[in-house]
């Protein structure tokens, strides 16, 4: 990957936030299946992502990135722009462990 761009940079970085402090609030009250469905049933993510620590919740803006087995440049790039409380969702080519 030696001379590629990073995916990072081709990303807005400073983006008003989509939804309002009240709203995040609210949401982070409920479960993740009941937010898919009052969005119409879209975004659900593969049975395959898990939290680091099992119990864990979260929730916040998702930073994604996309990168190949045993390259973690482009995260470090991610955590460089991500904003306080973002979430990194990464892909590392398929592999889920």
């Amino acid at each position: 990957m030696r001379g590629a761009k990073s995916a990072i940079t081709r990303c807005r970085v400073g983006v008003e936030p989509m939804f309002d402090d009240n709203f995040l609030r609210q949401a982070k009250s409920v479960g993740a299946a009941t937010l898919h469905e009052a969005a119409g049933r879209t975004g659900a993510l593969p049975s395959t992502i898990k939290p680091v620590v099992s119990g864990w919740r979260l929730s916040g803006p998702a930073l994604t990135i996309a990168t190949t087995p045993r390259n973690n440049v482009w995260i470090h790039d991610a955590l460089a722009v991500a904003a306080p409380g973002s979430v990194l969702v990464v892909s590392c080519g398929g592999l889920s462990e």
